[in-house]
Protein backbone atom coordinates (compact mmCIF):
# COMPACT_ATOMS: atom_id res chain seq x y z
CA UNK A 1 0.00 0.00 0.00
CA UNK A 2 2.85 2.43 0.85
CA UNK A 3 4.41 2.02 -2.61
CA UNK A 4 1.20 3.07 -4.35
CA UNK A 5 0.92 6.09 -2.07
CA UNK A 6 4.49 7.12 -2.93
CA UNK A 7 3.69 6.92 -6.64
CA UNK A 8 0.58 9.05 -6.27
CA UNK A 9 2.33 11.63 -4.08
CA UNK A 10 5.30 11.86 -6.46
CA UNK A 11 3.00 12.34 -9.44
CA UNK A 12 1.33 15.24 -7.64
CA UNK A 13 4.59 16.98 -6.67
CA UNK A 14 4.27 16.21 -2.96
CA UNK A 15 8.04 15.76 -2.58
CA UNK A 16 8.65 19.37 -3.59
CA UNK A 17 10.25 21.03 -6.58
CA UNK A 18 13.07 23.27 -7.73
CA UNK A 19 12.38 26.40 -9.79
CA UNK A 20 15.21 26.65 -12.31
CA UNK A 21 15.82 29.88 -14.21
CA UNK A 22 19.61 30.08 -14.54
CA UNK A 23 22.36 28.23 -16.38
CA UNK A 24 23.88 26.50 -13.34
CA UNK A 25 23.52 22.74 -12.99
CA UNK A 26 20.54 21.91 -10.79
CA UNK A 27 21.23 18.64 -9.01
CA UNK A 28 18.46 16.75 -7.23
CA UNK A 29 19.08 16.52 -3.47
CA UNK A 30 20.48 13.30 -1.96
CA UNK A 31 17.91 10.52 -2.05
CA UNK A 32 15.84 12.26 -4.74
CA UNK A 33 15.63 12.51 -8.51
CA UNK A 34 13.56 14.84 -10.63
CA UNK A 35 10.69 12.81 -12.11
CA UNK A 36 9.15 15.56 -14.23
CA UNK A 37 10.27 18.82 -15.79
CA UNK A 38 7.50 21.33 -16.41
CA UNK A 39 8.52 23.96 -18.96
CA UNK A 40 7.26 27.44 -17.97
CA UNK A 41 8.78 29.48 -20.79
CA UNK A 42 10.30 28.29 -24.06
CA UNK A 43 13.44 26.50 -22.87
CA UNK A 44 16.65 25.03 -24.24
CA UNK A 45 18.27 22.35 -22.09
CA UNK A 46 22.08 22.33 -22.28
CA UNK A 47 22.49 18.93 -20.59
CA UNK A 48 20.80 16.44 -18.33
CA UNK A 49 21.83 13.32 -16.48
CA UNK A 50 19.27 10.54 -16.19
CA UNK A 51 19.29 7.40 -14.07
CA UNK A 52 19.03 5.41 -17.30
CA UNK A 53 19.55 6.87 -20.75
CA UNK A 54 18.62 4.16 -23.24
CA UNK A 55 19.77 4.35 -26.84
CA UNK A 56 21.18 7.85 -26.48
CA UNK A 57 17.77 9.45 -25.83
CA UNK A 58 18.38 13.14 -25.33
CA UNK A 59 16.57 16.41 -25.84
CA UNK A 60 19.43 18.87 -25.49
CA UNK A 61 19.95 21.83 -27.76
CA UNK A 62 16.37 22.03 -29.02
CA UNK A 63 13.71 24.51 -27.99
CA UNK A 64 11.04 22.93 -25.80
CA UNK A 65 7.79 24.87 -25.85
CA UNK A 66 6.25 26.42 -22.75
CA UNK A 67 3.61 24.11 -21.30
CA UNK A 68 5.50 20.91 -22.11
CA UNK A 69 6.16 18.30 -19.43
CA UNK A 70 9.03 15.84 -19.73
CA UNK A 71 8.87 12.71 -17.57
CA UNK A 72 11.87 10.65 -16.51
CA UNK A 73 14.25 10.16 -13.61
CA UNK A 74 16.75 13.00 -13.86
CA UNK A 75 19.69 13.44 -11.52
CA UNK A 76 20.62 16.88 -12.84
CA UNK A 77 19.44 19.47 -15.35
CA UNK A 78 21.33 22.41 -16.86
CA UNK A 79 19.54 25.03 -18.93
CA UNK A 80 20.85 27.16 -21.78
CA UNK A 81 17.80 29.43 -21.50
CA UNK A 82 14.25 29.46 -20.19
CA UNK A 83 12.55 28.51 -16.92
CA UNK A 84 11.32 25.19 -15.62
CA UNK A 85 10.00 23.52 -12.51
CA UNK A 86 11.75 20.23 -11.73
CA UNK A 87 9.62 18.00 -9.47
CA UNK A 88 11.43 15.90 -6.85
CA UNK A 89 10.68 12.24 -6.29
CA UNK A 90 12.12 9.56 -4.04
Amino acid sequence: MGCNRDLVENSMGQSGFNYISDTNASVAPDGFVYDAIQVLTDTVIASHISEATIGGNTFTGVTISAGSIIYGRFVSITLTSGTVIAYKAV
